[in-house]
């Protein structure tokens, strides 16, 4: 079965049955002129969900485990009220929120606690959020605003 001819509209746009992605409508205007007209795609991207991330069955502490001590930084320890402990899919997260509940420090850990890294979170006066990022080596790499 051959494709059709190409069909050539309004001078120089030419088009072919096997380029047209989705189905045309076809729009007549006044004085015979006959232009396509084809319905906008709109492709939303899907939301992605880290399952990794979240907490299963967390452990409510008042003091940073004791696994933790060693990586957490002098100005996040004495700005948490509460640390969260709990599991994910790759190993286990430790959180830490202030007074507030705001999140300001978030550890993470393979199995047998082995840190990977962690987040700092800093609330400035102006309404933005300054995240610090550390590697495995509890080495700064990093600061975004959030």
């Amino acid at each position: 079965m051959s494709s059709p001819p190409p069909v050539e509209l309004a001078g120089s746009l030419v088009l072919t049955a096997s380029v047209v992605p989705v189905p045309a409508l076809v729009v007549v205007r006044s004085g015979g002129v006959v232009l396509p007209s084809v319905k906008p795609v709109v492709v939303t991207p899907p939301v992605v969900v880290d399952p990794c991330q979240d907490v299963k069955n967390p452990d409510y502490l008042s003091e940073p485990p004791a696994f933790a001590l060693r990586y957490i930084h002098n100005e996040v320890r004495w700005a948490v009220a509460q640390w969260t402990v709990g599991k994910s899919c790759t190993g286990t997260i430790v959180e830490g929120r202030d007074k507030e509940g705001r999140l300001v420090v978030r550890q993470v850990y393979r199995s047998y606690l082995a840190f990977v890294g962690q987040e700092t979170f800093k609330y400035l006066p102006d309404g933005r959020i300054q995240v610090d990022r550390f590697d495995s080596n509890n080495i700064y790499v990093g600061r975004t605003y959030r």
